[in-house]
């Protein structure tokens, strides 16, 4: 374990960097100590946890759409992307666990196709980064039930499931 990230409680930091963001730190906070206490119940996973920040910024979909060709090839708006910085040894200092990129007009127009809020559907969003971060991916149907599943189970409900086997 890097002695940097000894002892440290996990931080959020939320920063607004569009027009039409309706969520603030206070809100994600509780969703976010939620995501930390479910995913320490992970054995394996909590022997690698020893707190940090994560830092996420609700963006335009200009601002995503330059993330997704940097950072992914794919020169195209994304609803969220993670960088994740968790596995990785800190320069002495250094606590960021994680950055959590959430397009505020992604989100809303993926709110109005799924019939629920945008502040809900941000929540959402912000949780699957999250976990992004922490490790967990959907790239075969094994790892996306185990993702999606572990996504309701911290939201409180199984909207995340539906939602997601629609839009396959």
């Amino acid at each position: 374990m890097h002695k940097d990230h000894e002892d440290k409680p996990f931080t959020l930091e939320v920063n607004q960097r569009c027009h039409d963001c309706n969520l603030v730190e206070e809100d994600l906070d509780p969703i976010y100590q939620k995501t930390i206490t479910v995913l320490k119940k992970d054995k394996e996973l909590a022997e690698k946890m020893h707190g940090g920040v994560v830092k996420t910024f609700f963006v335009s979909d200009e601002e995503i759409q330059q993330l997704n060709r940097n950072y992914r090839d794919q020169d195209k708006p994304t609803d969220v992307i993670s960088l994740s910085y968790f596995e990785e040894s800190p320069f002495p200092g250094e606590d960021m666990v994680g950055e959590i990129f959430i397009s505020v007009d992604t989100a809303h127009k993926q709110a109005k196709d799924h019939g629920i809020a945008a502040k809900d559907e941000s929540i959402y969003l912000f949780v699957h980064g999250l976990l992004h971060v922490f490790g967990y991916d959907h790239q075969t149907k094994y790892d996306r039930k185990r993702m999606y599943a572990l996504q309701d189970k911290i939201v409180g409900h199984d909207k995340w499931r539906v939602i997601a086997e629609d839009d396959e």
